[in-house]
Parts: structure tokens; sequence; C-alpha cells
């Protein structure tokens, strides 16, 4: 349904310029995993004709491969169906709008970006982590990237619509937070920013090339019961001395389960010696938690009634 809209719109506005963004909810859900004597009825085999607004009289034309053929290339590689099956599916919606943008004569001159909503590894969802950071993404444009190439510049999803308004001869809004990655796509090796600023929950975090400071301030109302002794309820019922950092409990266990210095108050990794950030060198570093400290509160600074611990008392 989401993919023959797309290839829809496509169709309908390819003889001028276009904005088109499209937001699978394969792999995500509703529950894709789930499996019910060989069929997957929240995903591969639910009713085709089901979509978010209701039932259709028939199944939409996405110009897709079948359902079936889905788990049968699955098995052919040798994966796991219930696990790798939507994987699949996603790849084959993204033919599809290819093979669209291909048919409509504007394939060579589309910039098209694939991005990853959040990292997984170790659980890192819903933390600062890398593993919940950073996030595989591409960009694909046949008349703008002459010579393929990878970059490790710190960009974030913050950066496309400065970089859209740049291309559309646009001048971006004073207010944005992003930058145009413009020089990026045409030049990898260009340098573009020397930090990336993050939040999430009761953590900030700074991340430089090297380093990524991660500070966990928890607002004086929760810290008045920490202080007094209280206890928090975990997601399986354990008694906790500090909260979760995010109001999902289900995430904040995993996450606070998997990476060992969740509830640490002041974390510094070293990125280029441990990449999965496991081991906290602030105390062997208070020169670089310093450096790093007042940058990141020269972020906070621009927000205005957003108290986090001293860095805006």
């Amino acid at each position: 349904w989401t993919v023959a809209a797309a290839n829809g719109f496509i169709k309908r506005n390819k003889d001028k310029p276009f904005f088109l963004y499209v937001a699978s909810t394969v792999p995500h859900g509703p529950a894709p995993w789930i499996e019910e004597n060989g069929k997957f009825p929240f995903s591969l085999d639910a009713d085709p004709r089901m979509t978010g607004e209701g039932f259709l009289d028939s199944p939409p034309n996405a110009n897709m491969p079948t359902r079936v053929s889905v788990k049968k290339r699955v098995q052919k590689a040798g994966l796991d169906v219930r696990l790798r099956h939507h994987a699949t599916w996603l790849d084959d919606a993204v033919g599809s709008i290819m093979n669209t943008l291909k048919n409509s004569g504007v394939y060579e001159n589309t910039m098209f970006v694939f991005m990853s909503d959040h990292g997984a590894r170790r659980h890192g969802k819903t933390t600062l982590y890398d593993n919940g950071m950073r996030v595989p993404a591409f960009i694909h444009w046949p008349n703008g990237i002459k010579n393929p190439a990878k970059s490790n510049a710190l960009i974030a999803s913050i950066d496309l619509a400065p970089t859209f308004l740049e291309l559309a001869n646009t001048k971006p809004y004073d207010d944005m937070d992003g930058k145009s990655l413009v020089k990026v796509i045409t030049n990898p090796p260009a340098p573009h920013r020397d930090e990336l600023f993050g939040e999430l929950g009761f953590a900030r975090a700074i991340k430089t090339e090297r380093w990524k400071y991660i500070a966990i301030r928890y607002p004086k109302n929760i810290n008045s019961k920490i202080k007094a002794g209280a206890k928090f309820p975990g997601f399986e019922g354990e008694q906790l001395d500090r909260p979760y950092l995010v109001r999902n409990g289900h995430l904040g266990h995993h996450a606070a389960k998997l990476n060992p210095n969740y509830f640490q108050a002041d974390q510094l990794y070293d990125l280029t010696k441990d990449p999965r950030e496991e081991i906290n060198v602030a105390a062997q570093n208070l020169g670089v938690v310093q450096a790093m400290k007042q940058r990141l509160q020269s972020h906070l600074a621009l927000f205005k009634d957003r108290p986090f611990g001293e860095f805006t008392d």
C-alpha cells in the first residue's frame, strides 16, 4: 500500500521537481516476527487488502515480487525466514520505487536517500551509545555523485533538509539545526562538523571523531527521591536505585542490562580504542571530560526552560 502510493506520486510528478518521503512500517511492525502455523499473520501473510486507512476492495498494485517468493528466496539463501523475511520484503519495496524512477525517466537525476531509524547491535536503541545513534545510510544520485565513496564525516538526519534546500537553490532557514551535505556528497573527504549533540530522556551527549561524552542528569524531583533512598520499578519487577533513562520500561530494561555503564552520571569513551563503548575512561581523562562538558553546555544554552543539572543552573 505504501509503495503503491509512492510509485503513484512519482508518476504524477515526474515532469517537475518533487520531494517524496517514504516511511515504511517494514520491518518494524506491527509484529513481523510472530509466526503461527508457518505463516506471519501480522506481516507477510496478512490480508493484502489491509492498509492504515482500512481495507481496500482489492490489493494495491505495487509492482513488487509476490509475497510467496519472499519466503522462498530467504530459505534459498539459508537464512531464518522468521527473522529475515521482512528485510527481504523491504528490499523489494526499495527496488520497486527505484524501478519506477527508472521507468519515469528521472532515475539519473533523483537523489535517493536510504536511512534506518536507529542502530540495534547490543541493544543501543533508546540510548546515546553509537549502537543507537549511529545508523546505516546511503545516498544515491547518478548525476550528482560521479565517484562513489564512503564518508566518515559526523553527519545526522537533521542535515538532510538543508541539503535538499541548497540543491533546490533555496537558502536554509536561519534556525535550522542541520548543515548541508552538498560538499560532503560532491567531495567525501571534505570536513563537515567537529561534534554532534544528542539527547534522549535523561541523557545528553557530545560526540567528536574520537570521543563520546554522555551525561546523565535527573530532574530535581527524581533526584530528591534518589537521595531519600527511594526505589524505582524495573520492567521485570525488580527495584532500581535509579529509574531508566526513558519512559519505555521494556527498552530501558534491555538497554540497562546490556550496556554496563548505563546509569553512570558521567561517561567518556575513546571511540578509536573502544568502539563498543564498554570502558568508561572519564576518571583517567579529566581534561577531556571538562572540555566536553563545556561543549555540551554551549549546546544546552540554546534551549530555553530545559533544565539539565548543573549545566543549566
